[in-house]
């Protein structure tokens, strides 16, 4: 069973890697990128995650091993995502 837990109540470090991965993919403007999988081998903690873009957004679920928790967010694009590259 998967939990679902408030950005406030990850830990710090776990914020920290949220944050760092949601600032990657909102800069991230290749618009032949639908999904971005982090496999826990260049986190800290072995934090993992998966991307997936629909349309001017990232649908995100990060899922921390230490302390059995995962984190649903989503990534908002501007507008003009496709004209930055």
């Amino acid at each position: 069973m998967r939990n679902t837990f408030s950005f406030s109540t990850l830990t710090a470090s776990e914020q920290a890697f949220v944050s760092a991965v949601c600032a990657s993919l909102k800069a991230n403007c290749d618009d032949a990128q639908l999904v971005v999988l982090g496999d826990g081998s260049e986190s800290p903690n072995g934090e993992r995650f998966a991307a997936k873009r629909l349309g001017y957004s990232w649908e995100v679920v990060f899922n921390f091993p230490e302390t059995e928790t995962a984190y649903d967010t989503s990534v908002q694009l501007p507008r003009d995502w496709r004209l930055a590259a």
